[in-house]
């Protein structure tokens, strides 16, 4: 599910540095010279401390033009291996570049991921699209240098089980469905949904075969 870029989502606290909702400011330059920062969601949820894992191939994607892709984890309910699913991804996110869909899409320079469980994501999902059900992928296009894929864990976890594949698997499904929402795909229309859907899944197996 794709978010407009007119409609920014819950933004994060970083070190008592706040990025609120209607936030314009970068934090390219904090992302790049900190390992480990503290973050809280900013919708009145208890704070949650989270890990900031930097690509082992920062270096190559800054060359390549790739956009950085940051993970917080904001779930405690399903175990997941997320070195395994960043493995993925990264493949993935190259490929992502001969995908646009049309001649002007781009990558925002930076994506956040975050993991969240049903409540977060229920929240989400209803103040956005007053769907007050969990799902799995909602995505956020905030600005050309900042795009957000909100991922529900439990959700992912439920359809993993349901069509018998791995979880990091399904997990790295949903940012790639992400990826290709901030690359202007759309699931709304039935042509574009089946459109968008064959791309995901070659992308997914290209990730399987190059991780």
């Amino acid at each position: 599910m794709r978010m407009s870029k007119q409609v920014t989502g819950y933004r994060l606290q970083v070190t008592g540095k706040i990025l609120s909702r209607d936030s314009n400011k970068k934090i390219s330059l904090l992302f790049k010279t900190i390992s480990q920062l503290e973050v809280i969601l900013t919708c009145n949820l208890q704070p949650v401390t989270c890990n900031l894992s930097l690509s082992k191939n920062s270096f190559l994607a800054g060359f390549l033009m790739l956009p950085q892709l940051f993970w917080f984890s904001h779930q405690r309910s399903i175990k997941i291996d997320q070195k395994k699913i960043e493995a993925l991804v990264q493949p993935a996110l190259t490929l992502c570049l001969t995908k646009k869909r049309y001649q002007t899409s781009s990558l925002p320079t930076m994506v956040e991921i975050s993991f969240l469980n049903d409540r977060v994501i229920s929240k989400v999902h209803a103040d956005f699209c007053n769907d007050a059900s969990p799902t799995d992928v909602i995505t956020f296009r905030h600005s050309e240098e900042l795009g957000e894929i909100l991922l529900g864990i439990p959700t992912i976890a439920r359809h993993a089980k349901k069509f018998e594949h791995p979880l990091n698997h399904e997990i790295a499904l949903c940012v790639i469905h992400g990826l290709l929402h901030l690359l202007d795909y759309d699931d709304i229309e039935e042509q574009e949904r089946l459109l968008m859907h064959r791309e995901q899944d070659l992308l997914l197996q290209h990730a399987i075969k190059h991780a």
